[in-house]
């Protein structure tokens, strides 16, 4: 019997034959090392107001010219090992520190300028939780996180966070219900695919705005341009797509694919981890994946498509 678990996929898109499936990695952060000390002495404890520029700015990897952010408000940087020892991560998957924003009492907002390298989709992931603060105002409730995530056209290369230009895309990713604990977080693992076809020329901003829950978290960030998009949804697969997960064997397949269907499966900082030309249809052994959220790719003279996936 196959089990769907932690399933999200991607629309089974075609690709023509003349066009192989690709995946560039514009900008991947765990925010794990900061460019300056952080200090908390602002406003409250284990928590930052730091510009993300100054902490951050660069410290991403990738190709897409990233590491400037903008903001508006204070878009703060939380010290999850911190020594005031406010906030616990029992999954670890935080890190040391995450960026945090407010919708309680003022429009918290983050955006971030990439060259999408002439490919049609840029595709996000990202963790989310919702967290309450000490000091900075706070309390600000907790509640499931609503983050908006908007594609700007930015054919200058400079953003102006205030007045941002021609929307290109649009959509809303909402996270798990936060922990019986509100300084702990309990991390969800969210994503969409965003249409860049109708920019200028590639050159374009992410901004993230939280609309829900009065403050909330999010951690590594991963940014992609690629030839297809890449949906997310909650559920098990049904409406056609073919791709399976058996969660007892340890096998991920596309049923629909072809025995010399080419494959690649990334890791969410855009690592290949594992590829071929065969097997697909059959499925793939990930007993050899550590824990964590991947991303199968595939093409066959079919088309192709690709799914997120979990490893518990």
């Amino acid at each position: 019997m196959r089990y769907f678990y932690q399933l999200a996929l991607g629309t089974a898109c075609c690709i023509p034959t003349s066009m192989a499936a690709q995946t560039i990695t514009l900008y991947s952060n765990s925010f794990t090392t900061p460019n300056l000390a952080v200090t908390t002495a602002a406003c409250g404890t284990d928590i930052s107001q730091q510009s993300v520029n100054d902490l951050w700015a660069g410290t991403g990897g990738g190709t897409g010219g990233g590491g400037q952010w903008a903001q508006t408000f204070t878009v703060e940087t939380l010290l999850i090992d911190g020594p005031g020892n406010v906030y616990t991560d029992s999954s670890g998957a935080g890190g040391d520190y995450c960026l945090g924003m407010q919708t309680a009492q003022q429009n918290d907002m983050a955006a971030l300028t990439l060259d999408s390298d002439g490919l049609p989709f840029v595709n996000l992931t990202m963790d989310i939780a919702a967290i309450e603060v000490s000091g900075c105002g706070a309390p600000f409730g907790v509640a499931p996180p609503v983050l908006q995530v908007s594609l700007f056209d930015t054919p200058a290369g400079v953003f102006n966070i205030n007045s941002p230009g021609t929307l290109l895309d649009q959509v809303t990713l909402t996270g798990g219900s936060p922990a019986a604990d509100p300084f702990s977080f309990a991390w969800s693992s969210v994503g969409a695919g965003l249409n860049v076809s109708a920019s200028t020329n590639g050159v374009v901003t992410v901004m993230l705005d939280l609309q829900a829950s009065g403050y909330a978290a999010f951690d590594n960030l991963l940014i992609t341009a690629d030839s297809s998009a890449l949906g997310i949804a909650h559920e098990s697969p049904q409406n056609g797509v073919p791709v399976w997960v058996d969660a007892v064997n340890a096998r991920i397949g596309v049923t629909s694919a072809e025995p010399n269907a080419a494959w690649m499966i990334h890791d969410r900082t855009g690592r290949l981890v594992a590829q071929g030309m065969i097997g697909l249809a059959q499925g793939l052994d990930i007993r050899t994946l550590i824990s964590g959220t991947y991303i199968l790719s595939w093409t066959d003279s079919q088309g192709g498509g690709n799914s997120r996936f979990v490893v518990p």
